[in-house]
């Protein structure tokens, strides 16, 4: 880290934060207070913002599921190429991988589908529905996947998961 460029918050310029910075010759500087447009990363957070206002709105999503929107915003916007990153995908610039997107291919924000529930005993299905909500990624593998489910409202991750099709739905239990 270079340096912290911030907006002034006492939380970001306390002692603490000071006696870090200085322990490890970071840079620090703030913007003046009640002029955000100094700070570049409040452009992104704007776009963040109407990203995640659109896919809701497309998506039919409901209100409450608005931080769990935006972390699937930013994950696909660290994969998409930025001009002012050479081309590059910000995910590329941090960690000089190649970015796959084969993950953000398999669904979209709030779609229903069914998981796979490997604790429900026969004769009930191990399958149950609920509805894609992001992206798991510090568990499993690139295609795990996080799912609010429909019975408890809780969000677990999984990686056994397909699309919920009402035409085409093979597993009438």
């Amino acid at each position: 880290m270079r340096g912290l460029f911030s907006d002034n918050s006492k939380v970001q310029t306390g002692k603490a934060v000071q006696d870090i910075l200085r322990n490890y010759a970071i840079a620090d500087s703030q913007c003046e207070p009640y002029y955000q447009n100094q700070n570049p990363a409040e452009r992104r957070i704007q776009e963040v913002k109407a990203m995640t206002n659109i896919v809701m709105d497309c998506t039919g999503s409901p209100p409450e599921l608005w931080f769990l929107c935006m972390e699937y915003c930013v994950h696909i916007l660290n994969k998409l190429a930025h001009r002012n990153l050479e081309w590059k995908t910000p995910t590329e610039v941090a960690f000089g991988d190649t970015v796959d997107i084969s993950e953000c291919l398999c669904f979209q924000f709030f779609q229903q589908v069914l998981y796979h529930d490997p604790a429900e005993k026969f004769p009930n299905s191990k399958e149950k529905p609920g509805w894609f909500v992001g992206f798991a990624e510090n568990k499993g593998d690139a295609l795990t996947f996080r799912i609010l489910t429909a019975d408890t409202d809780q969000v677990i991750t999984c990686s056994v998961v397909r699309p919920l099709m009402e035409d085409m739905h093979p597993n009438f239990r």
